[in-house]
């Protein structure tokens, strides 16, 4: 009977605790509503959206969705409201501002400049904030490290979307090899457009396409413009991560319509709108996967501060073929073209083949090079790669047996230059190699000279020497292109991904590793305001020949305006047009200039500083010897000694056996704040004290 008693007793507390689990679990089963029911708290949700599109709808739409699934319900379980800039960003800043002063729990943004508005007024975390529907988060501005995608604002996360620029660009060669003049209308203040119209030139440039551009500020420029583009001979029109054009495509659809020539974009439901060929990201599943990272953040305790930074790119492909057949040239769509079709417009209205479709093959120069595959068997797309630690070179301790034969290409002479040599020639030294018994060192230097530096590249291709050693831009570019079979080592390059030398830090070009300098435009711009607290607009001057220095200004305008300042850059081609350009951009009110590294303006700089100590207005350099020697004030710089040294680490691994693709890129390590009193008092600077006191050299006084 005692036992029995025990059976009893045993079956009754395993029941008791079974019903326990189960209630316990009960909100979770119903829609995950156990935190808001337990604490009495309804959460709060701002789901922000830049303008009325198909694309940011159909992202709003996913969110929403996910939301329901989860039981996060408007006015039941949670309280969501919606804003719309409609396509203002003084609207855009106000709103930023309201949601983070008014106590929600969680914003969701969709698209860049909602991403950049938001993220400047909720610099202290006052809201957790998730993004989608962006282009490209790492250049946005907004403390994203693109080395280290868990490096970000610890309330902040969320997923990029770069649009397919080079394989829409590809398949549009490889369907209608007729078209050789592509037109983009583009708006140059979006972040994203600006990303996508750059990486569309590469793309065409390596095609042998030509491109011709024109800019609007708003929407109601977009027809006129894609009219002016198809009288200058455009056979086709490409959209990419414009908003702006985006919510004008009718206008620039009706334009191409009355030139016969078809529309390409990056938003795939355009094809219901008349456009013709359009592959993009399925911005619903972009917009799923945002609210489902949201819903995690709010009901599974989810730290955006853990969460990596990824790009996230569904691919969707829609044709309009009643558009195509309507073309001047008619494009024929091959059947393994045809089977990759998610939606196609005809006569009869839209055909959804989503279920079925296959994944687009990949394309290089033009051609497929592989096979469609089904749906299920493509690979989910992977998080962006974390930056190795720096590795130690140990100094050698014997002769190498080899005498290396090095050759040293620098596109021109300029203080990055200088301090990376001095840097190498240090470091090398110190590693232990000596010149005529370990290697043997050319220094060539092309002045500035762009065809002067091709031939230089093209000469060293076929001399084959051991190694190639580059500082800058244009020159990587040059190598990019002629160099395939000798190991290079790059330095002082802004970004070598935009010139073609790998797509990640890790994933590059097998025979080229290097030493990147992009700089912290945004802690510049934190620097600017805190000597200039009144500055309402900061100012520089660019070259669009250089890939450097158009990128780097459009760093420099992303980390401007995410900050809430505006951004005014003037461009310019040669040195005689820059005393001009400077005066031009001081009489558009700037009151500042933050000078951006490039070739031109690095040895033109002289017409810079004169122009602003005329005017009385603040220069700051990215260069520290613009500074100590030329009339910037304040620089807040790489370390371009370091990127020597790092330079010879680089040599001797390579020497020693490693191969250039098993060694990740990697950024210039230190940063050097450097002051100049005198010259801040030219250009009617007074520079405050908690600057000077941290900075690591202060010219003309000292540091109190």
């Amino acid at each position: 009977m005692y036992a029995i008693k025990r059976l009893f007793l045993g079956v009754f507390l395993i029941a008791l605790a079974s019903g326990i689990l189960l209630a316990s679990d009960l909100g979770h089963r119903k829609g995950k509503e156990s935190n808001a029911s337990s604490s009495g708290h309804i959460p709060h949700i701002a789901l922000f959206v830049f303008t009325t599109s198909t694309l940011l709808d159909d992202g709003a739409k996913g969110v929403l969705d996910v939301f329901e699934e989860e039981g996060i319900i408007d006015g039941q379980t949670a309280k969501i409201d919606h804003f719309n800039a409609e396509g203002d960003m003084p609207t855009a800043n106000s709103i930023a501002k309201r949601i983070t002063g008014e106590g929600y729990d969680i914003v969701v943004t969709l698209s860049t400049p909602t991403l950049q508005t938001m993220a400047s007024a909720n610099k202290e975390g006052q809201v957790r904030h998730i993004f989608g529907a962006v282009t490209d988060p790492f250049a946005s501005g907004v403390g994203i490290n693109p080395a280290d995608p868990l490096e970000h604002p610890p309330h902040l996360a969320g997923i990029g979307t770069f649009q397919p620029v080079d394989i829409t660009l590809q398949l549009m060669h490889y369907l209608a090899p007729h078209i050789k003049t592509l037109g983009i209308v583009w708006n140059p203040s979006e972040a994203c457009s600006e990303a996508c119209t750059l990486k569309a030139k590469k793309t065409a440039s390596n095609l042998g396409l030509t491109i011709i551009e024109a800019q609007v500020d708003n929407t109601a420029g977009v027809f006129e413009a894609a009219t002016s583009l198809a009288a200058r001979g455009a056979d086709a029109f490409y959209v990419g991560g414009d908003n702006t054009v985006e919510t004008g495509i009718e206008s620039l659809i009706k334009a191409a319509s009355a030139a016969g020539i078809g529309v390409i974009t990056n938003t795939p439901n355009d094809a219901l709108k008349g456009a013709a060929l359009n592959l993009g990201a399925n911005y619903y599943e972009v917009g799923r996967q945002v609210g489902q990272m949201a819903a995690e953040v709010l009901q599974d305790g989810l730290d955006p501060a853990t969460v990596a930074i990824k790009d996230v790119v569904p691919r969707k492909l829609a044709l309009n073929t009643a558009a195509l057949e309507k073309l001047a040239t008619p494009w024929a769509i091959p059947p393994d073209i045809m089977d990759c079709v998610a939606l196609t417009v005809d006569e009869k209205g839209p055909h959804d083949y989503t279920e079925t479709a296959k994944v687009l093959p990949d394309f290089k120069d033009g051609k497929p090079v592989s096979p469609a595959m089904p749906a299920e068997s493509a690979s989910a797309p992977q998080p962006a790669a974390t930056a190795p630690s720096q590795e130690e070179v140990v100094p050698i301790s014997a002769p190498l047996g080899k005498k290396w034969r090095l050759r040293f290409i620098d596109y021109c002479e300029a203080e990055h230059v200088s301090g990376c040599h001095q840097g190498f020639s240090e470091r090398i030294k110190a590693l232990g190699l000596v010149e005529g018994r370990d290697y043997e060192l050319a220094v060539q230097n092309a002045q500035g000279d762009i065809a002067a530096m091709n031939t230089m590249i093209t000469a060293i291709a076929a001399e084959k020497p051991d190694m190639v050693l580059l500082t800058s831009t244009p020159t990587l570019q040059a190598a990019v292109q002629n160099i395939k079979d000798i190991p290079v080592l790059f330095s002082n390059v802004a970004n070598p991904i935009i010139v073609g030398a790998g797509v990640s830090d890790t994933d590059h070009l097998p025979n080229i590793t290097g030493i990147y300098s992009e700089h912290d435009c945004a802690a510049m711009v934190k620097l600017i305001k805190e000597c200039l607290p009144q500055a309402h607009t900061i100012g520089t001057l660019y070259c669009p020949a250089e890939a450097n220095s158009e990128y780097n200004s459009q760093k420099l305008g992303d980390a401007t305006q995410a900050d809430g300042l505006a951004f005014i850059r003037i461009s310019d081609a040669n040195a005689s047009e820059v005393p001009q350009s400077a005066q031009a951009l001081l009489e558009r009110g700037v009151d500042v200039i933050c000078q951006v590294v490039d070739n031109l303006h690095d040895t033109g700089f002289t017409s810079i500083v004169e122009a602003a100590r005329r005017s009385k207005t603040p220069l700051f350099s990215f260069v520290p010897g613009l500074v100590r020697e030329h009339g910037a004030a304040i620089s807040l710089a790489k370390d371009y000694n370091s990127s020597g040294e790092d330079l010879a680490d680089l040599v001797l691994r390579v020497m020693r056996g490693e191969h250039p693709e098993d060694i990740p890129f990697h950024s210039i390590r230190r940063t050097k704040l450097v002051v100049n009193l005198e010259n801040a008092r030219l250009c009617g600077l007074e520079t405050p004290q908690s600057v000077i006191s941290r900075a690591d050299e202060v010219i003309g006084g000292a540091a109190q």
